[in-house]
């Protein structure tokens, strides 16, 4: 996993490494974004997008006994 991303500003890049740090995930789309296929704001609100459909799917999942 890792920022790679070579057109990142200083607070871009540290944007993201925290984004790793807190979810696990490689940030995707680094190579769009490096490529001028899309904007930072547009690879921002993808990664983040993901993070809330994994969360959407995992509130929904079946809770079967106690959990403690």
């Amino acid at each position: 996993m890792a920022v790679y991303g070579k057109k990142f500003t200083p607070k871009q890049k540290k944007m993201l490494k925290e984004y790793e740090s807190i979810t696990g995930f490689e940030p995707m789309h680094q190579e769009a974004f490096d490529g001028g296929e899309m904007s930072f704001s547009e690879l921002w609100n993808l990664n983040e997008q993901f993070i809330e459909d994994i969360h959407a799917q995992i509130i929904h999942i079946p809770k079967h006994g106690d959990l403690d």
